[in-house]
């Protein structure tokens, strides 16, 4: 939950063209920022699936005594932990 304010504007100008198109009132305002937020943990989301996949390619590819290092099973239970994790913010975000 976000914490907000009242604000009061009082004698105030704004010229047409520093306004959002379409806005008539705060509540327009705040369903454009609602959706930013949105969009910007779905970035967050995406940048996390990515840093995942890249890891799974690293685990997968890097070898230690001759075997990759995803066949450990610290990797993969930390692995794991990093999979469980998005997946619980992504439920968030729905």
């Amino acid at each position: 939950m976000i914490d907000s304010c009242n604000i009061n504007f009082r004698n105030v100008f704004v010229p047409d063209s520093n306004k959002l198109p379409g806005a008539k009132d705060f509540k327009n305002t705040n369903d454009i920022l609602r959706k930013s937020r949105m969009m910007i943990s779905f970035v967050a989301a995406g940048a996390a699936v990515g840093c995942y996949d890249v890891t799974i390619d690293y685990l997968l590819k890097r070898k230690q005594f001759g075997t990759p290092i995803g066949s450990f099973q610290i990797q993969q239970e930390r692995i794991t932990r990093v999979m469980g994790t998005i997946q619980s913010f992504l439920m968030l975000l729905w």
